[in-house]
């Protein structure tokens, strides 16, 4: 009996450090999907998450956060925060085909998530502000591909305090930003299966077993 605690014990606790870990400190995740190009690739990034500024309320607009999908709760997503409870967000209702704008002021308890890709995301302009609740982690770094190596980089538009609220001078930001990042050349087979307009996201476990 005493060999076999001395075998379990360490097991044991070793599975509950690994839990506490991905539940309360940080995870890494797998995002996939065109919404947050060009900041993410869209056959795949492995991300650091860490969960404490979630609980902490540190979070910031221009983040990069990991929520479930406030539409399908089991579904987990990626998206950039561009706005805090109180926040007054202008942003283009359909930038594929004009420029007209609309303000909200997101209520209580409630962020406003976008993705990076306006023109191929389904995020709060859509669904509205996502209560604060289904936050799970905020990203801060990028593990692969290796040439992506560091830290996500920030909204442009976010940089300059200009939030979407003149389409003009987003789209010259954007236009900046995608310049700033290299080229995603992901040749996969998956391209064809990934015409989602979320970019989803597979939670792993630290050790990053599959």
């Amino acid at each position: 009996m005493g060999e076999w605690s001395r075998s379990v014990i360490p097991i044991v606790r070793g599975l509950c450090f690994r839990y506490v870990t991905n539940k309360y400190l940080g995870t890494t995740v797998i995002t996939y999907g065109p919404s947050m190009l060009p900041t993410l690739c869209i056959t795949g990034n492995v991300l650091l998450v860490e969960r404490i500024s979630t609980r902490t309320g540190k979070l910031r607009p221009g983040d990069v956060v990991i929520l479930r999908s406030p539409e399908a709760p089991r579904k987990v997503v990626c998206k950039r925060l561009m706005g805090m409870e109180g926040d007054q967000v202008t942003y283009v209702v359909d930038p594929k085909n004009s420029d007209r704008c609309k303000t909200v002021v997101i209520p209580k308890g409630h962020v406003w998530v976008e993705g990076d890709n306006i023109y191929n995301t389904n995020d709060s302009r859509n669904f509205g502000a996502v209560p604060y609740g289904l936050l799970e982690g905020r990203a801060f770094w990028t593990l692969l591909p290796r040439k992506d190596f560091g830290t996500l980089p920030p909204k442009l538009c976010l940089l300059y305090g200009l939030v979407e609220d003149n389409p003009v001078i987003y789209r010259i930001a954007d236009s900046v930003q995608r310049s700033m990042r290299p080229k995603k050349r992901c040749h996969t087979t998956r391209d064809r299966r990934l015409k989602t307009s979320f970019s989803v996201i597979k939670l792993q476990p630290v050790s990053g077993d599959q």
